[in-house]
């Protein structure tokens, strides 16, 4: 019984947002000068969690209700009007419409994020190019792209591996400076 009670608090405490995240947030409405207790932060962080909790339960419903198996921004705006926030669900309206044009600039400048898949498509892609490339090389005794001046030009291609050994941090920086583009978006 002891260890099953145990159980149930640690899910519990997985359903809180990290304690660090809520004491930011907090630190950064504050005055510089002020001190939070670690009593706050962990109130805090079990406020905003039951509240985040609660209006996603009331997303949940709506989207079973309407046989959909996806929440989406609509969706969490309804559940504030429907309890009550619309003070909150205002502010949030206008959040997620600048949201998706910020996202719809992204997407135009070739700045959005690609799925795993997607990247292993890619790098496998580069990777056939890459060994077509070769075998024309050894044919054709050709090492690069010939230019006007004479001089030839090499393409840099990642080899298939990187994309998989990269971090999210370092994919990103690809997909900033326009190498990654996905065109799987809307």
């Amino acid at each position: 019984m002891e260890q099953n009670a145990r159980d149930i608090e640690l899910r519990e405490q997985d359903r809180w947002l990290p304690i660090a995240n809520v004491a930011r947030l907090m630190k950064n409405t504050l005055p510089t000068t002020a001190k939070v207790s670690k009593d706050a932060k962990e109130c805090m962080q079990e406020c905003v969690s039951e509240f985040i909790s609660f209006i996603t339960s009331e997303a949940s419903d709506k989207c079973l209700r309407e046989k959909r198996k996806t929440i989406n921004g609509e969706d969490i705006l309804y559940s504030m009007y429907d309890l009550g926030f619309e003070n909150y669900a205002e502010v949030l309206k206008i959040y997620l419409a600048k949201y998706r044009e910020q996202q719809v600039l992204r997407q135009e400048r070739g700045e959005t994020r690609m799925t795993k898949k997607q990247l292993k498509l890619q790098a496998a892609q580069a990777t056939q190019e890459l060994e077509e490339e070769e075998e024309d090389e050894g044919e054709n005794g050709v090492g690069g792209v010939g230019t006007l001046d004479g001089e030839e030009q090499f393409e840099s291609i990642h080899p298939a591996q990187s994309y998989e050994s990269m971090s999210l941090g370092e994919v990103d920086a690809l997909s900033v400076e326009g190498n990654l583009v996905d065109s799987a978006q809307p």
